[in-house]
């Protein structure tokens, strides 16, 4: 994927990756053609979504001929934003609005629409960043002229019950809470998102030797936020929501209490979306006998 840095009308800058498919689209094709938007979970950066040559969102992005841009996060990398106006919003909330106000509509002026032969933006998110996608989502549905054309969100790796590791890994002396930014050690990171190494075979070799190097310093901000505010205002978000959304929801999960519960709870959140779809994702078990 190719790197891209792109200076934001307020001074500040968004960088990240993107993935622009050389095919183009023929005669019959389909009229509708998204932009897809991907947005990071906490302790990364763009470079989630393009780790190795294998698990990379532009072999997808070329398969289906979709450009994609994975942003950096405002905070994180080169990525920057001014310092906040009201320190009592809550941290998902003030990326949502920069994200929305800001990023996005510079986003969409410089690679969308007749740039890329596309005719939509569609956010693609995961973990802290499908949080702050929800937050987009919502404003834009609430905005009465916004400056990009939202159609859907797709997000994973997001719940509404802290799991007991994630909840050992905050609380239980893992973390420095002196440090701000903190780091997550790899050891500490490999047991939360790949479940290493108590479950080894849901993770691929490849990813585990690279996965250390797209470690990142976050704010605690960032984790106090994902593990309180956003607990208790989740429901609020999620009911202003009118565009399609999609999210699926992982048997093995470090970081959520994920069951079916949970997945019909979420789903039923929603109620302005036009289309709703919320999956529990099991592992395939194979049984030789």
């Amino acid at each position: 994927m190719e790197y891209f840095s792109l200076q934001l009308p307020d001074g500040h800058a968004t960088t990240g990756l993107l993935h622009t498919p050389k095919q183009s689209l023929g005669t019959g094709e389909r009229e509708a053609r998204p932009l897809v938007v991907a947005l990071h979970g906490g302790t990364y950066t763009a470079t989630y979504y393009d780790a190795t040559p294998e698990y990379s969102i532009s072999n997808i992005s070329s398969q289906l001929n979709i450009p994609v841009i994975c942003i950096t996060r405002p905070g994180y990398g080169s990525s920057t934003w001014p310092a906040p106006t009201d320190p009592n919003e809550p941290y998902t909330a003030q990326q949502g609005r920069y994200l929305h106000e800001v990023i996005l509509p510079a986003i969409w002026k410089e690679f969308g629409g007749k740039n890329s032969g596309t005719t939509s933006l569609v956010l693609h998110a995961h973990s802290v960043g499908a949080a702050v996608a929800l937050v987009i989502a919502a404003l834009w549905s609430e905005d009465s002229s916004p400056a990009y054309p939202l159609s859907g969100l797709t997000i994973s790796g997001l719940g509404t019950i802290i799991g007991p590791r994630l909840v050992k890994t905050t609380s239980g002396g893992r973390l420095d809470k002196s440090q701000d930014p903190v780091t997550y050690p790899d050891d500490v990171r490999d047991d939360l998102v790949l479940d290493y190494p108590d479950m080894p075979t849901l993770t691929s070799t490849s990813m585990l030797q690279v996965h250390g190097k797209l470690n990142h310093v976050l704010s605690q901000r960032e984790i106090a936020d994902i593990n309180g505010t956003y607990l208790k205002t989740w429901k609020d978000t999620a009911s202003k929501i009118s565009v399609p959304h999609s999210t699926t929801f992982p048997e093995f999960d470090r970081m959520w209490v994920i069951n079916e519960e949970v997945v019909e709870e979420f789903r039923k959140a929603f109620t302005k979306c036009p289309r709703m779809e919320a999956r529990f994702w099991r592992v395939l078990r194979i049984t030789l006998s």
